[in-house]
């Protein structure tokens, strides 16, 4: 459907300490859920480029395995997260639910600073667990976007 038609499904996170908020927007903003920073490609990516002390803040608490895909161990989630610092985006494949993925990447404002995350999630088909060239270039290429709107200018 798109998007500019009246009915469309738009759908955005929100960074709350510990959470990431999905929320659908139709006519009004309505909660959709709201994931672990662990278990989601959105929050890896906060976990990656977020606040210094995020990460040691999730890894304080128990890590829930959603299902036998989640990272759910300190080690485990210290490897993901240097990953996503190292190639600049996260996917989450089955990681929530069996059968789902999402590929989300950083946008940063203009002192630099993570301003959130803008990701694509769908079917492990359509959004697979390796995702395409074209679908990383999509999602990281719209980030550099929206943060080059927020003021944002990689050095």
């Amino acid at each position: 459907m798109d998007e500019r038609q009246p009915g469309a499904r738009r759908r955005f996170e929100i960074w709350v300490p510990l959470l990431v908020v999905a929320v659908d927007q139709l006519t009004k903003a309505m909660v959709r859920e709201m994931l672990p920073l662990h278990a989601s490609a959105h929050g890896k990516v906060a976990l990656a480029f977020g606040p210094a002390d995020l990460l040691s803040r999730c890894l304080s608490k128990p890590l829930k395995a959603w299902t036998p895909h989640t990272v759910a161990t300190r080690a485990a989630l210290e490897r993901a997260v240097a990953q996503v610092r190292s190639r600049g985006w996260a996917s989450s494949p089955n990681q929530v639910l069996q059968g789902v993925n999402g590929l989300a990447a950083p946008m940063f404002g203009h002192s630099g600073s993570y301003a959130g995350a803008i990701a694509v999630a769908g079917s492990v088909q359509t959004v697979p667990g390796s995702p395409s060239a074209d679908l990383v270039k999509a999602v990281t290429g719209a980030a550099a976007r929206i943060s080059r709107q927020l003021g944002y200018s990689a050095k």
